[in-house]
């Protein structure tokens, strides 16, 4: 019995060793039945699952309280500061601001879904940008296909002035931009946008909104208004800003900015959209004025500017090319503020012009714009390009309608253009039509004015010296290949009346078939330098003809350009041929060539071949420019400009004079020749000059500048009195230049002067009154020395006849004293007539007597006599 109980096995370690299912476990060296591994798995699966659970509970309640956080007027306030402080924290922090910097003032909302902010922008100056209530809102449920922003607003922001931006670095020098090169970027750019992936989500904005914004009116052109604050608070809540960011950037003296009571209000909305499948946007603009000042354009009172602008771009693939079509629509109008008078005393009544508060004396613009304006243009532009590699293959461009209303005036037309899969796409066709009239269609817009409005303020107005034409047209139309389009220009005017004077069936014609401006400007086959007849050139026939006072004028030329080979390099020769003017009298004809090297650039010297004859034609037409005179005679005047080739000098270049001399001197010869010449008008005796000729040459302009001059005047004849002349003059325009100058008849006279840069020599003077037996003359040489440092007189010394003498110095240095002194003076002076005696006096001197500094407007004068013995007696007035 014992050996059967011990050999017996307990019925716990049976449990212990049995599987979960009763089954005996399994003896050693033998597999685990395939029930046990499986539920195992389940187990560690249970595990895992309570895990993830946990952390994504922890992960929640960590987000939940994140945005609890930042929604947390506490945290907000926090990161108000840390981002302060890391926008002061820039290099060179404690120094003079250098560029932008930006403040913000206030930070509330649903972050980060949502926010309200404050900011403000300031430069070396201060303040000039304040933005106090900024808010956004993104939807983030249309993630992941949608990036959308439900509204971006900005209220009540105001610019106060321009900012003062650093100088930026010159930009680098970017390769000339050729049609080469354009294609291939457009080609680029095309297959950029073919390969963004399909994934990428969408991106729209809903609403983006600027309301009540204030700028100053001087941005548009207006005068400054004496500066006021428009809030009283405005300057010390300019200043608690500052202190309150600690800002050192403000170590300089602060400076108060107020707002100008010249205020306009601008008002903006815009739409937009952008994804794989193409780009849509809408802007809508609104500027007006506030409610104590207009709104002021051209100097006229105006209600609102009102703007819209609508633009999209479609990208597509249509067989084995890519295409971008876009479009583009402008609406613009402008509303004239009612002539009501402004308030006494008022804001709108300063923002006027000084001396009328109701209406505007308006110029020219202002007046178009009295009324009114509305403009409408729509344009579209397609590019196409292969998918795989090379330039863009075609492109086209066109301002499908153009529609324009300002007053009296109207414009209409189209242009358009496309670039064929030529090589060039120059060589594709160019369609412009474009259509301005004015004085058309007023009755009609006056008619269209709803019943009982006022009139706009100033329309219609105009300067006494500036008026409209009751009707006019201009007409521009160009059609043919882009590069040698063939072009007409033509105005018609049949009545206007300009400064007291009536013009009328005014035609003026401009017409070139074909305008070469390619082949001109960048290249083409070159011609040899030949006659003005060479065929390959751009050529543009101007006739004009019109009628003034009724006196017919008349001008017809031709403007040219070619490119040349001149000196072995290209060049440009410009000019005008074929001249034959007819104008107020004046006739004039011949010809002008003007060379100059390419590239073309500003600073270029041309040299300048022709002549050009001018003389007066019908002295009756002249004369009737000036109201009230007479005029006859006969007069001409010539113009010669020649170059010729420099003469080269012996000595080498160097290195220390790099640039080569010019390869032409320039020449010009001024001639004049009138042989007689009456001028007589109403109530003054005739002024007759006869035989007055002269002429003026200049050798080497551009070099050494010399100057030989001659005028004669065989007699200048008025009433009773005459008087003949001789000017010359030799020397360099640069300097030193010498002019004498003899007169004879009722006063005789000789001087010689000198002239260098720097310093002007009296050489010589005399003068003599016969008649009156008065006279003066310089004992001495004079000498007057200018420049930046000073203004001195020297060396004055003057005899006068009969009796008497003057000597004068004087120095005059900016920012210092002026010192003049004037001494020595003695004069005695007979005077004649019936009853009359003699008397005379001497002034003993004048010294130091005139003092100033010439930035002041200060001056003192003193004199000293010495000795002043006065004898008279009572004599005839």
């Amino acid at each position: 019995m014992d050996q059967e109980r011990k050999a017996a096995v307990p019925p716990s370690s049976a449990r212990a060793t049995a599987g979960a299912d009763g089954a005996a476990p399994p003896r050693a060296g033998q597999p685990a039945p395939p029930g046990r591994a499986k539920k195992r798995g389940k187990g560690w699966l249970r595990l895992a699952a309570r895990v993830l659970g946990l952390c994504v509970l922890l992960c929640a309640l960590a987000l939940a309280g994140a945005l609890a956080a930042l929604r947390s007027e506490a945290v907000q306030a926090w990161l108000v500061d840390k981002i302060n402080a890391v926008m002061q924290a820039a290099p060179g922090a404690g120094a003079s601001p250098q560029g932008i910097q930006a403040r913000i003032t206030h930070l509330s909302g649903p972050l980060p879904f949502g926010f309200a902010l404050g900011v403000e922008l300031y430069d070396a100056q201060g303040l000039w940008l304040r933005l106090p209530a900024c808010s956004a809102h993104w939807d983030w449920q249309a993630l992941p296909s949608t990036l959308r922003l439900s509204f971006v607003r900005i209220d009540n922001a105001q610019l106060l002035r321009l900012p003062l931006l650093p100088d930026a670095p010159p930009p680098e020098a970017a390769p000339p931009l050729t049609e080469a090169s354009l294609r291939a970027q457009l080609g680029a750019a095309l297959r950029g946008l073919a390969s963004l992936p399909d994934w990428l989500p969408q991106l729209r904005l809903e609403e983006f909104a600027l309301t009540n914004a204030q700028l100053p009116q001087a941005l548009l052109g207006q005068k400054n208004q004496p500066d006021q604050p428009e809030h009283p608070e405005q300057q010390d809540q300019t200043r608690a800003d500052g202190d309150a960011a600690g800002q050192s950037k403000k170590a300089e003296p602060a400076v108060d900015v107020v707002l100008s009571p010249a205020v306009a209000r601008l008002d903006a909305g815009l739409k937009a959209a952008a994804g794989t499948a193409g780009a849509e946007a809408d802007l809508n603009i609104a500027l007006k004025g506030t409610d104590t000042t207009p709104l002021l354009l051209a100097g006229q009172a105006n209600s609102a500017v009102e703007a819209s602008v609508r633009v999209s771009a479609v990208p597509s693939r249509q067989g084995g090319e890519l295409a971008l079509d876009m479009a583009a629509e402008l609406a613009c109008e402008l509303r004239t503020a009612p002539s009501a008078p402004a308030p006494d005393g008022s804001e709108a009544a300063a923002a006027l012009p000084a001396g009328d508060s109701k209406t505007v004396e308006a110029p020219l613009l202002a007046t178009l714009l009295g009324q009114g304006a509305q403009a409408e243009i729509r344009l579209t532009a397609r590019v196409t390009a292969p998918p795989a590699k090379g330039q863009a293959l075609s492109a086209r461009a066109a301002v499908e309608s153009i529609s324009l209303q300002a007053g009296l005036l109207r414009l209409a037309g189209h242009a358009g253009w496309a670039g064929g899969a030529a090589d060039s796409w120059f060589a594709g066709p160019l369609d412009v039509d474009i259509l301005a009239s004015l004085g058309q269609g007023a009755a009609d817009h006056s008619a269209a004015a709803p019943e009982g409005s006022a009139a706009p303020a100033g329309a219609g107005r105009m300067p006494e010296d500036v008026q409209l034409p009751a009707k006019a047209q201009l007409r521009v139309t160009l059609k043919g290949p882009l590069q040698a389009p063939d072009e007409q220009i033509s105005f018609d005017c049949p009545a206007w009346s300009v400064g007291g004077h009536s013009l009328a069936d005014a035609s003026l014609r401009l017409q070139s078939a074909p305008f070469n401006w390619r082949q001109v400007l960048f290249g083409g086959a070159a011609q040899p330098l030949q006659s003005l007849n060479t065929p390959a050139e751009l050529a543009v026939s101007v006739q004009a003809v019109a009628t003034v006072d009724k006196f017919s004028q008349s001008l017809g030329a031709t403007l040219f350009a070619r490119q040349v080979q001149d000196n072995g390099s290209s060049a440009v020769q410009a000019g005008l041929r074929d001249l034959q003017c007819a104008v107020l009298g004046i006739a004039a004809g011949g010809q002008l060539t003007a060379t100059l090297p390419l590239p073309l650039a500003l600073t270029a010297t041309p040299r300048v071949d022709g002549k050009v004859d001018v003389h007066v034609a019908d002295w009756k037409a002249l004369a009737a420019m000036l109201p009230g005179a007479r005029l006859d005679g006969d007069a001409a005047l010539s113009l010669e400009l020649r170059s010729q080739p420099a003469q080269q000098g012996p000595a080498p270049q160097t290195a220390s004079s790099p640039s080569s001399p010019p390869a032409y001197t320039q020449h010009a010869a001024l001639r004049w020749r009138i042989p007689r010449m009456l001028y007589r008008e109403d109530g003054s005796p005739a002024v007759e000059i006869r035989g007055l000729e002269g002429e003026a040459v200049l050798t080497d302009v551009f070099g050494a500048g010399g100057l030989a001059g001659r005028l004669d005047i065989a007699g200048l004849r008025s009433g009773d009195k005459k008087l003949g002349a001789k000017v010359r003059a030799q020397g360099s325009i640069w300097g030193p230049l010498e002019a004498n100058f003899e007169t004879s008849g009722f006063a005789a006279a000789r001087c010689t002067v000198r002239w260098q840069p720097g310093t002007l020599e009296l050489r010589r003077l005399e003068l003599d009154l016969p008649a009156q037996k008065l006279g003066l003359r310089a004992a001495t040489a004079a000498t007057v020395r200018y420049g930046a440092g000073e203004l001195g007189l020297s060396g004055l010394d003057v005899v006068v006849k009969p009796s008497g003498r003057l000597r004068a110095q004087a120095v005059i240095t900016p920012g210092q004293a002026g010192r003049a002194s004037c001494a020595g003076a003695t004069f005695a002076r007979a005077v004649a007539g019936a009853g009359s005696r003699t008397a005379s006096w001497r002034g003993g001197g004048l010294g130091n007597g005139l003092r100033a500094v010439p930035p002041s407007p200060r001056a003192t004068c003193g004199s000293r006599c010495a000795t002043w013995p006065c004898r008279a007696q009572p004599s005839n007035p």
